[in-house]
């Protein structure tokens, strides 16, 4: 009879705990992926250049304890004459019967502006984006609207007497009832544009396109 003991299978052997009982293998904890770090929000340029023109018009508003702290009061006048607001996004801002005279706004983004007898007169407008802007009956004597975009823009009696429409794009806007006395529309294009009653008479139109 052999006596020797029997060989355990290496295969299948098990540890034992300190009270016999066969231990259970560790399993390894799953990997957790680190959250993504959140994106920032993007914040629209043009809320922000809106909110700051905001801002600077409530300091010409006087006894008013929102304007106190920065905040346009509803129903108050927007004053920013004399103000720079060059390069400001402002697409579609509602500035009726607003005062920018002599306001710097050059490359200023107006494009869909409510801009209504507002007062422009010696504004620096140069390079200005107007398109499709409500201009009626806006006051723009004396402006520099040198290679301004006014395409589509409704200038309908408006007085732009002395203003400088160098190389300006008028195509396709509406000129009726508006005074040139004197403007320069040197190389400016009004292909398209609608002129009922519009005296060119006085205005410098060399190298204008009348079409």
């Amino acid at each position: 009879m052999n006596t020797q003991p029997e060989k355990n299978n290496p295969g299948t052997a098990l540890s034992v705990k300190g009270d016999g009982e066969p231990k259970t293998p560790k399993q390894a904890a799953p990997k957790v992926k680190p959250a993504p770090p959140a994106k920032p929000e993007k914040v629209d340029p043009g809320n922000q250049d809106l909110a700051l023109m905001q801002r600077i018009a409530a300091r010409n508003v006087k006894g008013n304890w929102l304007a106190f702290f920065g905040i346009l009061p509803a129903d108050a006048a927007i004053v920013l004459s004399q103000a720079d607001l060059t390069g400001f996004k402002i697409k579609g801002a509602r500035l009726s019967d607003a005062d920018l005279s002599g306001a710097t706004l050059i490359a200023v983004e107006l494009s869909e502006a409510n801009l209504i007898r507002c007062n422009l007169s010696k504004s620096d407008l140069t390079k200005a984006n107007l398109s499709r802007a409500q201009l009626i009956k806006a006051r723009l004597t004396g402006a520099d609207l040198t290679k301004a975009n006014l395409q589509g823009a409704d200038l309908t009696g408006a007085d732009l007497s002395g203003a400088d429409l160098t190389r300006a794009n008028l195509k396709g806007c509406d000129l009726t009832g508006v005074k040139l006395d004197g403007a320069i529309l040197l190389a400016a294009d009004l292909t398209g544009a609608l002129r009922n009653g519009l005296d060119l008479s006085s205005a410098d139109t060399t190298a204008a396109i009348l079409n």
